[in-house]
């Protein structure tokens, strides 16, 4: 009975190492220590709570990223735009020279004579078209008033016309919460091209050069008005972006301390679960020679409790030729 008790502790022993090795060997298979919630509930909770926000935090960033991208996208459009209306400024300086413009009238609106202004005129006419084409704006300024919509889209969202106008909300923060958010504003900008002619409305053949001094006087302070816009609207732009790239920056911190607290509590010690290891394997190897040792002890046992019989009844044997003898 005694070594049947024995033999079941070893047993009983040998399955524990079993579960052991098996669970070391998901440790350093996995790179994770928590392959199983009994080994340390508390941390288990605590890890998956860090994972949540960590996770959060990257998707923050990859948020934080895309409205930089459509901040860029927003501020060289600008800046091409400010390069056209500083253009039509420039052409407004030189056509409001009446001094040496060859413009004639030819007395009659519907005949136009060509002429240096004119030819000013029309560039300034084409550069307005495509400011219109990228920023947006009427088409017809009179009844019904139809407004093309600005060619400049980021993800199928018009960036000039009215979607940014208000503000668009970024999430970027790995919460529920105003602290998590920042709204993006672009306000729309067709009046830039509505304040500059197109080729819709061509100057009238009756139009002196002094006409057109006149319309070029009148264009330069649209101009700096609009170059005013752009420069506000561009450093708004600005101001954003830099918030944002600080957020980023925060967010990467945020992410990589949390990952380093995670990893401290959840990930798999290599070395000491290597060791542990071994020491499993060693001791494993002790309890097989245990079990065979006790299997060699279980079979004397029974060949001695075989041969026992024998013995008595031979020794009984000779005890009867004994008294035999004797009588």
């Amino acid at each position: 009975m005694e070594m049947n008790s024995v033999t079941l502790s070893i047993l009983q022993n040998y399955g524990k190492l079993g579960a052991n090795a098996n669970r070391i060997s998901a440790q350093l298979s996995s790179g994770n220590r928590l392959v199983s919630a009994s080994i340390d509930p508390s941390g288990l909770a605590i890890s998956k709570g860090m994972q949540s926000q960590i996770r959060g935090s990257f998707v923050a960033i990859q948020n934080a990223q895309e409205t930089l991208s459509l901040i860029s996208l927003a501020d060289k459009t600008l800046e091409n735009v400010s390069q056209m209306v500083i253009r039509i400024r420039d052409i407004s300086v030189r056509m409001a020279n009446e001094a040496t413009s060859n413009t004639s009238s030819s007395g009659n609106p519907n005949v136009i004579l060509p002429s240096d202004q004119r030819t000013m005129y029309e560039e300034m006419a084409s550069l307005a078209q495509e400011i219109r084409r990228t920023l947006g704006g009427m088409t017809l300024p009179n009844p019904p008033f139809i407004v093309d919509e600005s060619a400049v889209k980021f993800n199928g969202k018009d960036l000039f016309f009215a979607a940014f106008d208000s503000g668009q909300t970024a999430q970027i923060g790995a919460e529920n919460g105003s602290v998590f958010q920042l709204a993006v504003v672009i306000p729309s900008m067709t009046d830039i091209a509505d304040s500059i002619p197109t080729p819709a409305t061509p100057m009238p053949g009756n139009f002196t050069a002094s006409d057109f001094k006149d319309f070029a006087l009148i264009q330069l302070s649209e101009m700096d008005i609009d170059l005013n816009k752009i420069s506000d609207v561009r450093s708004a732009l600005g101001a954003q972006y830099e918030a944002i790239s600080h957020i980023i920056d925060e967010l990467c911190v945020s992410g990589i301390n949390l990952s380093g607290a995670n990893s401290r509590l959840a990930d798999t010690d290599v070395a000491e679960t290597a060791a542990a290891l071994k020491q499993n394997l060693i001791t494993q190897s002790t309890a097989d020679m245990a079990l065979i040792h006790l299997n060699d002890m279980r079979g004397l046992v029974l060949v001695y409790l075989d041969v026992l019989p024998v013995n008595a009844e031979s020794e009984q044997a000779t005890a009867g030729e004994a008294v035999s003898a004797e009588g």
